[in-house]
């Protein structure tokens, strides 16, 4: 055996060996659409025929009911002996689950899984893990494609049909969709080996009869060789991907293309492509008859004797295509009035609106690139850190800069030879795309494996492209390291991305309760104790989370799924953040908590963008049932109801911008904050009347503690007139929150005593500890105390508005 050979043998074993640890680390029906994809083989193995879109609206396969059926039905064969009755016991849908919302940090999970997903597989346990082993060998047999396509591109270059097999072996996300329930796995298999067989095809010798005229010799006819039965075992393969997805559709027109492509290359006279971008080839020619003399072909002759081969082809090719996938587009024509029935799919899934602007477009165009390295679960969980995305996005680059390379390299001689074969690759790697943006501008679909039908093409000429900066000697050493990389972040992404994404959370007891954690000790009903918390942040801004780790006790045991809420309040109760989550990131649901055992659960609240600010937010937790939408009640331990306790509070950090009061004041209290001026009416000041006054706080420097404003109206006598005393910012941000260099317009409302007299008075306005009554110092431009109220006025006290006489009373 070869030694390129042994290698493209040792790579297939590690896809194998790393497929199956995806396989057991992923957990049940955790991979896109792997929930309806299996109902439909259950569908099958059960006997109750292909499924028909909106006959049940209930039907387990979703829009997945709408897929052509060999894929399920292949799996049905291989599974139809096992009992999966348990399949609805199983299926215990995650009622937060984040799917599509890849950063969203916790409820990866679609389904809430238990122990009876463990080795030895049982049921619908069972049944799904041997068609995810069924799926793993469809894979092989893409990367087995990948090996040959490369070897008959590039029969002189060994590394890249290597390089190109490592590409595709060690995708992660190749590995994740290869290991699961899913009819990507057939049809990418059928796309790669009929585009292996179409660059043969094009590639296969010709006879070329000639006759003498005069001095000169006439090419009169190119004469296909191609048997029959290798059109007929085309056609069949075709309709095989026909029957498999409908994106096997395109490989009937890629399929003219070559047949076409090849009466080119054999009118050109050119019997091979076995040069790469680059690189000089000898020009293969043994089954030519090359004349003396230059050549020529008589065009109408030449046109008619082309067309009727073609058409001959085709047919052959065409033939086995409906015979064997036919029936299913004529069953969807007549159920559907709809031969794709793409509508009764699109109608299930939720369609576009409206067409989506660039701007979008760009944006799902990232997530497709993400999706195609790796983005596990329901699209929800990330490789990290994520600047991998962007070297992997600069590989491509640098693979598509070396094309560019290789084609400004090449000589006429040798894009002679080759062009048909990177014409019809080019092809297919364009059809998907066309076909991708279509979809896409139908509905939201923008994922990396809907290109896994020309992966083959992909790898090889992303190799191609990197082997077009190098020479042939240092190609074998890059590639090869870029295989082993590939293949380490293989091994990692489930180890490291896709198993923790599934963890539930630590199981403590109450000793093992850090000493860091502030204790709570609230019941809520009688089945769960909220222990103790901890605040990682004290400060956040907008848009960012806040991260708490609750530390829940249970009480007794549960029989039904109680959810977990976080609420952030902000200035006037103003909801400023929320979470909604099943404990342990929605992994461990109450009905498995066992009484006595601590559960450390971390939660993430996000902050909305655009709250008003500055403010302390409060942060609230509760349990609730999901279904009746009743909060549990919460209870201290003293046994006394306490509505939705607050944990805490935490700075909610809101930029400020200067602002010019109406009133400009220059106070100093302690060095800490000055009061920058103030707006109030005077006019309004009557007896019995309430006047709003707001106070301009310009902080120079954190505050120890929670001082109260005072708003005192005195008269002459420095007797009390009026009060507004209070918190600033009605508590919504104490001042022990106040951060240097904000600005802050607190309002309060002063109350003017009934019995005050008109006339001049004083209003003396500052800040005090509410728990000893010291008041923070006044203090002059040296620094030096000159007391610990600013006085702002004088002010008068006007008389009382007169009393409004009723003239229908008079």
């Amino acid at each position: 055996m070869s030694w390129h050979n042994k290698g493209a043998v040792i790579i297939l074993a590690l896809y194998l060996a790393l497929g199956v640890l995806y396989g057991a680390v992923n957990p049940l029906f955790e991979s896109p659409d792997e929930l309806m994809h299996y109902p439909y083989v259950k569908q099958l193995a059960d006997g109750g025929g292909l499924p028909v879109q909106g006959a049940d609206s209930e039907a387990l396969w979703e829009q997945e009911g709408s897929q052509p059926p060999l894929y399920y039905a292949l799996s049905a064969a291989l599974t139809h002996w096992i009992d999966t009755d348990d399949l609805l016991e199983l299926r215990q849908l995650n009622p937060h689950a984040q799917v599509g919302i890849p950063l969203a940090p916790g409820n990866k999970n679609v389904l809430i899984h238990t122990a009876r997903e463990a080795f030895p597989w049982q049921g619908s346990v069972l049944a799904v893990h041997l068609i995810r082993l069924f799926s793993l060998l469809l894979g092989a047999g893409t990367v087995a494609c990948t090996y040959l396509l490369a070897r008959h591109v590039v029969p002189d270059r060994p590394e890249i049909a290597l390089g190109a097999m490592a590409v595709n072996a060690f995708i992660p996300q190749f590995l994740f969709i290869s290991s699961s329930v899913n009819n990507d796995n057939l049809i990418t298999l059928l796309a790669s080996v009929t585009v292996l067989l179409l660059v043969r095809l094009v590639g296969a010798r010709g006879e070329v009869t000639a006759r003498q005229n005069g001095a000169a010799t006439e090419l009169s006819e190119v004469r296909a060789t191609l048997p029959a039965r290798q059109l007929l075992l085309l056609g069949t393969i075709i309709g095989l991907a026909c029957l498999s997805k409908l994106s096997g559709l395109a490989l009937v027109p890629l399929a003219g293309l070559a047949l076409a492509l090849r009466r080119v290359r054999l009118a050109q006279g050119a019997t091979a492509p076995s040069a790469t971008l680059g690189t000089a080839a000898a020009t293969t020619s043994a089954s030519l008859s090359q004349p003396a003399a230059p050549a020529r072909v008589p065009f109408a002759r030449h046109a008619a004797g082309w067309g009727r081969g073609f058409a001959r082809e085709f047919a052959l090719v065409l033939g086995p295509v409906l015979l064997v996938a036919g029936w299913w587009y004529l069953r969807n024509w007549r159920l559907y009035n709809d031969p794709l029935g793409t509508g009764a799919m699109v109608a299930m899934m939720g369609s576009r609106t409206d067409a989506p602007t660039l701007a979008e477009l760009i944006g799902e165009f990232r997530g497709l690139r993400m999706s195609f390295w790796g983005i596990f679960g329901w699209f929800n969980v990330l490789m990290r850190p994520t600047w991998l995305y962007w070297l992997l996005d600069a590989l491509t680059l640098a693979a598509l800069a070396g094309l560019g390379v290789g084609l400004f390299r090449a000589g006429r001689e040798t894009l002679r030879r080759i062009w048909p074969t990177y014409a019809l690759l080019l092809a297919w790697i364009g059809a998907l795309a066309v076909a991708l943006l279509r979809w896409t501008m139908t509905t939201r679909a923008s994922q990396g494996r809907l290109l896994f039908p020309g992966i083959s093409v992909l790898s090889l000429l992303l190799v191609l492209g990197l082997a077009g900066w190098l020479s042939t000697r240092h190609s074998r050493r890059v590639l090869a390291g870029i295989g082993g990389l590939l293949a380490l972040l293989s091994l990692v992404a489930p180890l490291a991305f896709i198993r923790p994404a599934y963890a539930p959370p630590p199981l403590l007891t109450l000793d093992e309760i850090p000493s860091t954690a502030r204790g709570f000790e609230v019941d809520y009903g009688d089945s769960i104790r909220l222990v103790a918390y901890e605040m990682e942040q004290t400060s956040v801004r907008p848009g960012e989370t806040i991260g708490v780790t609750l530390y829940w006790q249970a009480l007794k045991p549960m029989e039904r799924n109680y959810s977990v809420y976080a609420h952030l309040f902000g200035r006037a109760d103003e909801p400023v953040g929320q979470l909604n989550t099943y404990p342990g990131g929605g992994n461990y649901p109450t009905s498995q908590w066992v009484p006595g055992q601590v559960i450390r659960d971390r939660i993430e609240v996000p902050v909305s963008d655009d709250p008003l600010g500055p403010t302390a937010a409060r942060v609230q937790v509760g349990v609730y049932d999901l279904e009746t939408m009743e909060n549990l009640p919460a209870t201290d331990n003293q046994g006394q109801q306490v509505g939705r306790p607050i944990l805490a509070r935490v700075k909610l950090a809101v930029p400020t911008n200067p602002v010019t009061p109406p009133r400009k004041v220059d106070a100093n209290l302690d060095n800490r904050v000055r009061l920058a001026g103030y707006m109030l009416d005077e006019k309004a000041l009557r007896p019995g009347t309430s006047v709003p006054i707001v106070l301009y706080w310009e902080v120079t420097d954190s505050l120890p503690r929670d001082y109260t404003v005072f708003v005192h109206l005195v008269n002459e006598n420095g007797e009390m007139a009026g009060q507004g005393d209070g918190p600033p910012l009605n508590d919504d941000y104490p001042t022990s929150f106040w951060g240097a260099g904000e600005t802050l317009a607190d309002l309060h409302h002063l109350w003017v005593l009934q019995d005050a007299r008109p006339g001049p008075h004083r209003l003396l306005v500052g800040l005090y500890d509410p728990e000893t009554g010291q008041r923070l110092a006044l203090l002059d431009a040296g620094g030096a105390v000159i007391g610990d109220a600013i006085e702002l006025g004088p002010m008068e006290v006007q008389p009382s508005a007169p009393a409004e006489v009723d003239d229908a009373n008079c």
